[in-house]
């Protein structure tokens, strides 16, 4: 199963960045627009068992992706499983700590792709590359929104 992996360095406190990622509509705030995400049903604020439901259009499909918290501890990590979507599998995880700088998040997503016509697409190095590219877009976004959240706390 191919593994993505992701950190960030955020000028926060570990409380702040935990908050925002827990609210789904922060996420799809922050995504590059080209990923086309939009929130159809999701809780204000995650717990274990909460229900994300996206739509994106995407490879020229449009799609809605299930997504279900199966792990949550305050402050420290979040962790994300497709119910229903493109791939066969995908489990997002993403964890929390303190660093000089504030909080590292650090992101790491298992996929295995699709079988049949859109495995030809979805192929792993393809969704490596996507994830490489809407990871790197997304920062800016990020650096700003939680600016916004949280004006003129720092690290």
């Amino acid at each position: 199963m191919p593994v993505f992996e992701h950190s960030d360095r955020l000028p926060h406190p570990v409380a702040v960045v935990f908050d925002f990622f827990r609210r789904p509509a922060n996420i799809v705030a922050v995504s590059p627009d080209w990923l086309r995400l939009e929130l159809l049903e999701a809780p204000a604020v995650v717990e274990v068992g909460s229900l994300i439901h996206v739509r994106t259009r995407r490879w020229g499909l449009a799609r809605v992706i299930v997504t279900e918290v199966t792990a949550l501890e305050n402050e420290r990590r979040i962790v994300e499983r497709q119910r229903e979507g493109p791939f066969r599998a995908w489990e997002h995880v993403r964890e929390f700590t303190a660093c000089d700088e504030g909080c590292e998040v650090r992101e790491r997503i298992d996929v295995q792709t699709p079988g049949g016509m859109l495995g030809l697409i979805l192929t792993p190095a393809s969704v490596q590359q996507e994830l490489e590219r809407a990871y790197r877009e997304r920062r800016p976004r990020l650096l700003a929104a939680l600016a916004q959240s949280a004006p003129g706390e720092s690290g």
